[in-house]
């Protein structure tokens, strides 16, 4: 539908008979929901998108190719062995004959399998100048961190501002009654000291 989308079609009744598989159980309501405006940018961008997906449905099929070249008889029938486990398809089958191989003789039993990601050794060392100590504290504070829960997230702090003590303070009070007896003296005897001594 798409494709005739983008071709120029644009009759609802022709665009809901190339419907496929379920969706035909559906046609009323897709004639209905086909009816609309399908303007040329709306192709150029659909069109777009459908030949990205051409381009990588190309290449997937190649890299395919190549991978089962790659495997030979041998590998590829392990991929169609591997492929008969439940919920291994195609694509996990292949990741399995890469990692593990066609050679079982290397898995002294059945049982035995390759180690995963989880059994992998560090592969870092500590600095010369470290001390037992220093790598205890390392590892205690590493588990810590790993056991600390992130989630929920730590209350936000309430916001603190610093009182205004300008106003309130009894020396800036004294301040300013310091500098009006100061400047009624200047000014001959007017102003607070006059008022504070009467």
């Amino acid at each position: 539908m798409l494709d005739a989308l983008v071709a120029g079609t644009s009759d609802p009744q022709v665009l809901a008979d190339l419907a496929k598989g379920k969706l035909r159980a559906k046609l009323p309501a897709l004639r209905e929901a086909l009816q609309g405006r399908f303007e040329a940018h709306h192709a150029l961008i659909i069109g777009a998108i459908l030949s990205h997906l051409d381009f990588l449905d190309e290449h997937i099929a190649q890299l395919s190719d190549a991978i089962e070249a790659e495997l030979g008889p041998t590998g590829q029938a392990a991929v169609r062995l591997a492929a008969t486990i439940t919920g291994v398809a195609q694509r996990t089958a292949e990741t399995m004959v890469a990692e593990i191989g066609t050679d079982m003789s290397v898995f002294p039993t059945a049982g035995t399998s390759p180690p995963g990601p989880d059994a992998a050794q560090a592969t870092t060392s500590p600095p010369a100048n470290a001390t037992p100590d220093a790598d205890a504290t390392a590892a205690s504070s590493s588990a810590s961190r790993r056991n600390k829960p992130r989630w929920p997230p730590p209350a936000p702090k309430a916001a603190t501002s610093k009182p205004n003590t300008s106003a309130s303070s009894p020396a800036s009070g004294t301040a300013a009654r310091g500098r009006g007896s100061a400047g009624g003296r200047r000014g001959g005897g007017s102003g607070v000291s006059g008022s504070r001594r009467w």
